[in-house]
């Protein structure tokens, strides 16, 4: 089973995302959803240290408390923010636009996606940390980034 943690007051809920509900059935309006491959749980950042072992966790690289109760724990962090050394960060933005960039190799429910830029189509405001969330949930799920994303 897959288990993904997305930790933090972000919101996720995309246009490209409909296709990942109808692809595995996700609720994404709920905390939690589990369909035996495939686990996917909000939280807030003060769970942290009750991450199950073995979860891909998302979380922003600015919660560095929520970085330290992950540190030493048996989970892979995909970190998402403005730094070189973030998973995805955002390389550029506009009203209508952004890029993320994907700086370092992921593995995905369907393989591998190598570093890249990805095209974001904004079709309202979004703060930066749900976008680059909603990539990392996106990227993780096997949705193709080779068009870019709509949110």
């Amino acid at each position: 089973m897959q288990d993904i943690v997305v930790l933090g007051d972000v919101e996720i809920i995309y246009p490209d995302l409909r296709r990942a509900v109808r692809r595995y059935g996700i609720d994404l309006f709920e905390s939690h959803y589990s369909d035996g491959a495939l686990n996917v749980r909000m939280l807030d950042s003060g769970y942290a240290s009750v991450i199950p072992h073995g979860c891909t966790v998302i979380v922003d690289s600015a919660d560095s408390a929520s970085l330290h109760s992950l540190s030493g724990r048996d989970v892979s962090v995909i970190t998402c923010g403005t730094a070189a050394s973030d998973t995805l960060s955002l390389s550029s933005s506009s009203p209508r636009s952004a890029a993320v960039s994907l700086q370092r190799s992921l593995v995905t429910a369907d393989g591998t996606v190598e570093p890249c830029e990805i095209p974001i189509t904004l079709t309202r405001k979004i703060n930066r940390s749900s976008l680059l969330t909603a990539c990392a949930l996106l990227l993780l799920l096997g949705i193709d980034c080779s068009d870019g994303y709509m949110m």
